[in-house]
């Protein structure tokens, strides 16, 4: 694989990561914005007028889907670091790869001056 080729295949990846890592974030926000509503709604309901029972049982269904609500941004948090941490080991292996690539072309840059300086040292017998 060419250095460019490798070049590009890092750009295209770090580009997939920002785009997953910032879905991620937003979906993050989206419920914190959620839960901080269900805060204001369960404050609410306890400064109400209703009955303590009817006050009781919407704020148990409220602090339920609080709950299932901060489940979801421990997953979302789990998933980002799982993304950084994929993120992080596929850059180090298209580091790897590039230096690899460096070395190899180098290397055959070396092999042809090393040809070009003996095809320099032929001497022609027959002349």
């Amino acid at each position: 694989m060419s250095i460019s080729g490798v070049s590009s295949m890092s750009s295209n990846l770090a580009t997939l990561s920002q785009k997953a890592s910032g879905s991620t974030s937003s979906s993050s926000s989206s419920l914190e914005q959620q839960r901080s509503s269900i805060d204001q709604q369960i404050q609410q309901e306890n400064s109400s007028n209703d009955s303590s029972e009817i006050k009781q049982q919407k704020i148990q269904a409220l602090q339920a889907e609080l709950q299932q609500i901060e489940a979801q941004i421990q997953q979302a948090q789990q998933t980002q670091q799982t993304q950084q941490t994929q993120q992080t080991q596929q850059t180090q292996q298209v580091s790897k790869l590039a230096e690899t690539s460096n070395n190899q072309a180098e290397s055959v840059q070396s092999m042809n001056n090393e040809s070009n300086s003996n095809s320099n040292n032929i001497i022609d017998v027959y002349a």
